[in-house]
């Protein structure tokens, strides 16, 4: 309940569970921008708080969704941050692959001086 994501792919090849709330924005607003908002630990808990149900099985209604107020600056600012956090992410994914590198290095490294391959 509550998870979010963003569907990139080509426009009407898809197929959505019908537990799946699917929504269309405007041009004043990044999807992705959005998304990010509602993976937050406030949009968290802001969904948290309209989560309906039973102890064993909890929903989040349409018409509670709608009630959530996201802070949208200018879609040119939208659009500059998701940018920058694409590249970010794109750094750290790059650190890691360089790590996972060096880790192998160094295990070759080890084994080379303990005579075992």
């Amino acid at each position: 309940v509550g998870k979010s994501a963003v569907y990139h792919g080509l426009n009407n090849i898809y197929l959505f569970n019908n537990n799946i709330f699917r929504i269309k924005f405007s041009n004043k607003s990044n999807p992705d921008f959005i998304n990010i908002y509602l993976n937050s630990i406030e949009g968290k808990n802001i969904i948290r708080s309209l989560v309906s149900g039973t102890t064993s099985v909890a929903a989040l209604y349409q018409k509670e969704y709608l009630k959530i107020k996201v802070p949208l600056p200018n879609i040119e600012i939208q659009n500059n941050l998701i940018l920058r956090i694409e590249e970010e992410q794109s750094l750290v994914n790059a650190s890691k692959r360089l790590i996972e590198i060096y880790q192998q290095k160094i295990k070759d490294k080890i084994n080379e001086v303990w005579g075992e391959k």
